[in-house]
């Protein structure tokens, strides 16, 4: 990928876990409240909660999905954004392909962290999946996810390389 001008960002932990043996029982924090992205304004607010984990804030997050939001209703995601009083504090989403759902993008605005919407929000992507009646779940955790993503019941399957495709996009 470095040849096609990709650059390595990230290492991350692939983990797998089966629908039906994930605890997803969590209750909702006080104020929550979490809306599909159906809107380029959700889908906006998707991006700036994404952009916000970055030190600096990167601003080209919200320029990808400024570009993709005219595709919103033909791409295969599913994403999710939690307010609290109308401000965007957390994210997750789906990528369904085949009998698998893909778990994506569980993060959490650094000035609202500590208060459990990241877990509630992983929570809610996966009762989301199981409902639409996926039996596997993947996702690559960070090192700070990876210890609520084994108390779900996620396992471990390798590490995985993690490139960002700024330049190609001309967002870099």
């Amino acid at each position: 990928l470095s040849s096609l001008g990709m650059t390595l960002n990230e290492k991350e932990t692939g983990m797998i876990a089966q629908a039906n043996q994930v605890n997803c029982q969590v209750l909702s924090p006080k104020g929550l409240v979490v809306e599909q992205v159906k809107t380029i304004r959700q889908l906006r607010d998707f991006g700036s909660v994404l952009s916000s984990i970055f030190i600096p804030f990167d601003e080209n997050i919200v320029k990808f999905y400024d570009m993709i939001s005219p595709f919103l209703e033909k791409i295969p995601l599913h994403a999710f954004v939690g307010y609290i009083n109308q401000c965007p504090v957390t994210i997750g989403s789906l990528v369904l392909e085949g009998d698998c759902a893909g778990i994506y993008d569980i993060a959490t605005h650094p000035a609202h962290r500590k208060n459990g919407y990241g877990t509630y929000m992983t929570s809610y992507v996966i009762k989301q999946a199981k409902n639409m009646g996926y039996k596997n779940l993947a996702l690559l955790a960070s090192s700070e996810g990876q210890p609520i993503y084994q108390k779900l019941g996620f396992v471990p399957i390798g590490t995985f390389n993690v490139y960002g495709n700024g330049q190609l996009l001309g967002v870099a």
